[in-house]
Order: structure tokens, then sequence, then C-alpha cells
């Protein structure tokens, strides 16, 4: 069968360029997929200059927003006195005026007079416009919040906990309702956090706007921004569903599971997620939270922590093309020329050896930090990109902030890219692991990585430089293997919660390491390895997962270890069935 040779051309420096061909069977064992996007073609370094010189057309919001794009603010008020004296100040006023009557509702403070040598806890207000999958507009919403810096640990709190699902469960519990064909239903807890009783005596001052001479508010429920408002609430919820017999997955809280039925709950903060079939059993436990608690009722789930969820006729869709558009505009990149690949193959660089000015240092951490959350999230094709730019964060340099800007240039060009979920039952998990041998140039240490597919849908992926410096490719690659190894511990605890029987496989693509692994063979060249690292032949020992052979060419790993060429990259995000 004839390859398929592709052929890149880039700019490493001034007055030299280099070309790379790489090759690759259609027959594979793994199947060749082409991108559902066109390829995008990368030449040249980031130009440092502004982008093509635009039109005069004048751009005019859509029809179809109407009204609400109308009254959408450019940003969000951050003090009070913005949003007072803003174009929208009897909308945010209006919004002030219900938050403040839904507390006195509640009953959630008391007016009183201020006490002598009592901590008086701050206050403030938090605009937001909230807004709908597409952007328009849903509400405005003002929050009365504490200014929780304030408090006094010992004496107005004890306890802290945010209740946040993990992402690796929620792309899991996602990719169960795939298998099942489930649209989860999502709901909305209003004012969640007043429904936990305050334990210790707070007073706080009223917020701006609502203050009475030397009044304070005596708070009898939690309020938003005191740091045991959440802790209490989950203590509240986490009771309620125990009550229904549920129970907290024993390695995500976030994650609670029913013990008869297959019907499973995830918590963040307010909001919840069921997963379940449309059964009698689903209809009375929406009944039973809508008589405990005022709720809104959201549909089939379409915003979970960040993601965009959509549904098709043949899958689930997790995107996060909202928040795309976000950084791009806060980072001035949203007209630049794209990219098809997060960096150019070949690109070397060190860590600054000058002190930056704060404020280059500043625009870094802040780059780096909005690609981070998007690659935890549903961006597995950015984890090495991203674990790889993060460790200039100290001290960046100009070559540091180009390649940074260069990932925005590639986000840019992939802004509809994301998990896709097939409704398919394989009932398998693959582990791919992989490493890249002394591939930081600063210290010489390897870089590890692993992907995890459940019913050839990712939901969990992994890149990071390991501890120490490996003598060899089958000791990175071993190193890499313990990584995977741990992983696929938690998974089968947070398999066995879920009362599901899945046989794992994880695929390695060193000959030295895989021996290692099922071979109790200590000599001269591997008797140095940490002892810790030998999780993986325990594993094994026990049975809880098989250890395969897969060729380096069909290692989906390889995208979490190294930057890759241009063809190997789009194949790469095909397999992993980025669409």
């Amino acid at each position: 069968m004839e390859p398929l040779l592709a052929e890149k051309t880039y700019a490493k420096d001034q007055g030299s360029t280099t070309t790379t061909t790489t090759t690759y069977e259609k027959d594979s064992p793994l199947p060749y997929q082409q991108l559902s996007h066109p390829p995008l073609d990368i030449t040249g370094p980031v130009p440092d200059k502004e982008g093509p010189r635009k039109s005069g057309r004048v751009t005019r919001p859509p029809t179809h927003f109407g009204r609400n794009t109308k009254e959408m603010p450019d940003e969000d008020p951050t003090t009070y006195r913005q949003a007072v004296n803003s174009s929208l100040k009897e909308r945010w006023t209006s919004a002030m005026d219900d938050e403040t009557n839904a507390l006195k509702m509640n009953n959630t403070f008391d007016v009183v007079d201020k006490l002598t040598g009592r901590n008086i806890v701050g206050s403030k207000w938090v605009f937001k416009t909230k807004k709908n999958a597409d952007s328009t507009l849903e509400r405005f919403r003002a929050r009365a919040v504490a200014q929780g810096v304030s408090q006094a640990p010992g004496f107005d709190f004890e306890d802290t906990f945010a209740p946040v699902i993990r992402y690796d469960s929620l792309r899991l519990l996602l990719a169960i309702c795939a298998r099942n064909k489930w649209r989860p239903p999502q709901f909305d807890i209003k004012s969640a956090f007043l429904y936990g009783k305050l334990k210790e005596e707070v007073s706080m001052r009223p917020p701006p706007g609502f203050s009475d001479g030397d009044k304070v508010w005596k708070l009898n429920r939690c309020i938003y921004g005191l740091k045991q408002s959440a802790n209490e609430w989950y203590a509240l919820f986490a009771k309620f569903l125990t009550s229904k017999d549920f129970t907290a997955s024993h390695l995500d809280p976030c994650m609670f599971i029913h013990n008869e039925f297959d019907c499973y709950i995830s918590l963040y903060v307010d909001d919840i997620a069921i997963y379940s079939a449309d059964t009698p059993h689903l209809t009375t436990l929406i009944n039973d939270l809508k008589t405990a608690f005022e709720i809104s009722d959201l549909g089939e789930a379409s915003f979970l922590l960040g993601l965009h969820i959509t549904y098709t006729p043949t899958g689930i869709t997790l995107t996060q093309e909202l928040y795309i558009g976000t950084i791009l505009s806060r980072f001035g990149m949203a007209n630049s020329n794209t990219v098809s690949i997060p960096l150019p193959k070949g690109i070397i660089l060190m860590k600054g050896t000058t002190e930056q000015p704060k404020e280059q240092v500043t625009t870094y951490q802040s780059m780096i930090g909005s690609l981070m959350y998007l690659f935890t999230g549903t961006r597995p094709d950015l984890a090495y990109t991203i674990s790889f730019l993060s460790q200039f964060s100290s001290c960046p340099t100009e070559e540091h902030i180009k390649a940074a800007k260069y990932v925005f240039r590639y986000v840019n060009g992939t802004r509809n890219l994301g998990l896709f979920y097939h409704y398919t039952i394989t009932n398998a998990i693959n582990v791919y692991v992989d490493a890249d041998f002394a591939g930081c140039h600063d210290t010489r240490r390897s870089t590890s990585g692993y992907i995890v597919l459940f019913n050839n849908s990712c939901i969990s992926w992994l890149s990071k430089k390991q501890a120490s410096v490996a003598k060899s490719t089958t000791e990175a690659e071993f190193v890499a293997m313990s990584y995977g190894t741990r992983h696929i511990r938690w998974l089968l605890k947070d398999l066995a919660d879920l009362r599901l029987n899945v046989p794992i496989a994880m695929h390695a693509d060193n000959t030295g390491a895989n021996f290692l692994a099922v071979n109790p063979q200590i000599d001269v060249r591997t008797k140095h390895i940490a002892v810790d690292y030998f999780i993986t032949r325990e594993a094994l020992e026990d049975n809880l997962f098989v250890l395969l052979k897969v060729e380096s060419v069909n290692n989906l790993a390889d995208i979490c270890t190294k930057v890759l060429a241009k063809p190997a990259h789009q194949r790469m995000v095909g397999l992993l069935g980025c669409r």
C-alpha cells in the first residue's frame, strides 16, 4: 500500500529552514482517521507586529439575539459605584434589591448594634451577567458576599471545603451516559449556601448601599463568601442524599451513587446533574429535590463545570468554545492568524537567566493559567504544550511569550475542537503510556504521559516531567508506566463504587520496560530504579490489568510527551476522538 507522506517546512531562525518528512501507513493497527476540519498551514515564526489591516466595514450584532444583545454589558462591574453609575443602573439596582429581599425572607440575618471588641466581617457586591451556552443574556445577578479574608480562624470559622466534582469523574459519568444513551437533567439550587446553618457567631458589615448607621448584620445562616459556607452546604446536601439511599464516592465526595439503581449525581457548588435512565425512580428523586430545595430546572445538561455539552444522533460532544473566545479576546488574539499545531516542531526553550519586568511575568502566568483551564477540561491535544510552557512561569523571556502566543493562534484555529463520546458499548478501558527520554534541556529529565480511553472515548490524560533523571529509555518508560498504574488504581476504585466491571489494558511501546514490568529480574542496569516505581509489576501480579505492546506510531500518549509534526499531531487528535 502506498504510504502517506507529509512534508513540513518551518523556519528555525532567520535565514535557515528545516524540512522534515513523516511517513504513515494507512493500514496501521489503529484506523487512520481524517479530521473533520481542514489542515491548517504553519509557516514562519510568530509575527511581532499586529495582524493584517481590517476593513472599515461596521459589524452589527446578529438580529437573532434581539434585545439581549443590546442589553449585554461589555464587562461586569467590579464595585458598587461602577454598577450604580453604569448605563444599566436600573437592572443592577433591581438585582441587588432581589438579593436583599431573598436574604430577609430566609431569615439570613438580624440587624443589631455593633458589639465592642467583636470582629466585624466586611462585605461587598459581586455582579455577574449570567449567559446561556450560546452567549445570549439570561439574567443580571447581584450577590451580597462576605469578605471571608477578614474572618478570624478558630473564632469565625473552623472547617472549609468547596464541593466541586473532579473533571475525571465528570467525564467518566458523561461517557457512561453516552454508552447508555442517557441525557442527564441539570438543576440549579437557588441560594444554596443559605440552607446551611451557621454554627459560629459572625457579625458582618452590611453591603454598600444598604448600611444603617452603626448597625451590623448578625448572620443566622451561611452566606456566600464565608469560609465555612460551602462546607456547611455540602454537609446538608450530602445528608439529604443519604436519606434517599445515595452514597458519596470514596474517591470523589462530589459524586453520589444510588445504592440500588444505576443513578448518579454530580455536585458543582449549587449546580447538580442526575445521570440515569428516564424511570419512575428519577421522577420521584426530582420531586423530592423540588420539595426540599428551591431549584431551577435547566433541562438537559448543557453547561457543566465550564464544559459545553451537545447531543447528536451519534454521541455527546464536549467543548469550551465560549471560554476560548473569552481568553482570545482578553489577550488580544481573537483576530490572530491560525496555525495547525500547538508549537513548532523542534522548538527549544530554556529557562530565563535574567529577571524580567513584573508585568511580563504576570502576563505570561495569566496566559498559561488560562490555557491550563482549557486543557484540563476538553483538550488533551494541549497536555504536553501547557505542561512544558508552565515550567517557565517564574522567569519568562520574550521567546516564552512568543511561544504562548503561538499556542493561542493554534487555539484560535481549533475553537470548536473538543471531546466526542460515541453511543457505543465496547466495555473496555485502554490506558496508553509513553515517555520522552531526557526531553528537558535544562534538567535532562524525561516527560511522562498517559491517555485513558473508556469505550474508545478519552476521559483522562496527563503530561508530567519526571521527578528524577532517567538513565535510559527503559527507565523513563518504566516510570511512565507507574504513573499510568496509579491512575488505574484510582479508576478501579471509582468503577467499584459505580458497580461497573470493566476490563483494563495498558499499552506501552518500549520492549525493555514491558519486560521489566513482568519479570522480577534485577541486574546492574535496573537496580537503581526507585522501589515505588515497581507498583506496575505488583498490579500485574494482582491481575488488575493486562500489559500489551503497541507500536510507537499508534501510541496515543505520544501527544502528551513531545511536540509532534503536523501529520502526526492531526492523526493523534483524530484517534483521540477529538472533533
